[in-house]
């Protein structure tokens, strides 16, 4: 027992909430709806004297520019493949070689 501790009422009141929390029914989170959590939420706030931060507000994303288009590849001319030749022929010139 505390006795005249100062902390005695906030420890009195401790008790009564942890009384209260333990009579919860079992499927309490399946069954409880979006208000009523609203309405439980602003009573432990209340009653805790503090206030659950807001989300920070979310930056809009920047406008997408156009992409720059990649400069066109230079077109390499075909060159017509050639079997390899018996000896003593002469190969077509090729311009790679």
């Amino acid at each position: 027992k505390i006795g005249d501790h100062p902390a005695r009422k906030s420890l009195e009141w401790l008790a009564e909430i942890d009384q209260l929390v333990n009579k919860r029914p079992d499927n309490f989170a399946r069954v409880m709806h979006p208000a009523e959590k609203k309405l439980l939420e602003s009573v432990l706030e209340r009653g805790l004297g503090v206030q659950k931060k807001k989300p920070a507000a979310r930056k809009k994303a920047a406008p997408k520019t156009a992409a720059k288009k990649a400069a066109p590849k230079k077109k390499i001319p075909a060159v017509k493949a050639t079997r390899p030749t018996p000896r003593g022929k002469k190969v077509p010139h090729s311009p790679w070689f």
